[in-house]
C-alpha cells in the first residue's frame, strides 16, 4: 500500500512539472496570430491572405529565430532570422509594423511585437528584395559621387 501510494504521488508531481513546462514553453515562444485580407511579403517569401502563426523559435541562439507556420502549426512557411527592435512604450495587442513597397508590390512586414514588450523582432531582407521593394533593378549598379 506504501508503494502504491509513493507511486499515486510520484506520477501526480511528474503531471504537474509537465504542464507547467508546457504552459512556460508556449510563453517562452511568444505566440501570435494575424489573419491578412491582402498578399504580404517575408524575406524570402510571399504569403496569400489567410491567418498565420507567428511565434518565436525558443534555442540557444538567443531566440532570433521566427516561425511562420499556418493557423494551425502543421505547417511552417519559414523560419527567419531576425534582429531586436526597441521602443519606449510596449503593444499592447500583438502588433506588425510594415515597410513602404512600391505600387503593385505585397505589403512587406518589417517588425513584429509581443503585448508587454518593449523589444519586438525586425526582419531581414536581402539587399536584392529591398531594392525590388524600391523599384530599382536589383542588376543595376547605383554609384554616388562627392
Amino acid at each position: 500500500m506504501k508503494k502504491m501510494l509513493t507511486l499515486a504521488c510520484a506520477c501526480a508531481v511528474l503531471s504537474l512539472a509537465l504542464t507547467a513546462g508546457a504552459a512556460q514553453a508556449q510563453t517562452l515562444q511568444r505566440t501570435t496570430f494575424f489573419t491578412f485580407t491582402d498578399t504580404v511579403m517575408l524575406p524570402g517569401m510571399t504569403l496569400p491572405p489567410g491567418t498565420y502563426m507567428f511565434s518565436l523559435v525558443d534555442d540557444a541562439t538567443s531566440r532570433r529565430v521566427m516561425r511562420v507556420a499556418n493557423r494551425e502549426g502543421t505547417h511552417t512557411y519559414g523560419l527567419l532570422i531576425t534582429v531586436g527592435a526597441s521602443r519606449q512604450v510596449p503593444a499592447d495587442e500583438p502588433e506588425l509594423h510594415f515597410l513602404e513597397a512600391r505600387r503593385g508590390m505585397p505589403l512587406p512586414i518589417a517588425m513584429w511585437w509581443y503585448p508587454g514588450d518593449t523589444v519586438g523582432r525586425e526582419f531581414i531582407y536581402s539587399d536584392e528584395e529591398e531594392m525590388q521593394l524600391a523599384g530599382r533593378d536589383p542588376g543595376v549598379t547605383i554609384t554616388g559621387t562627392r
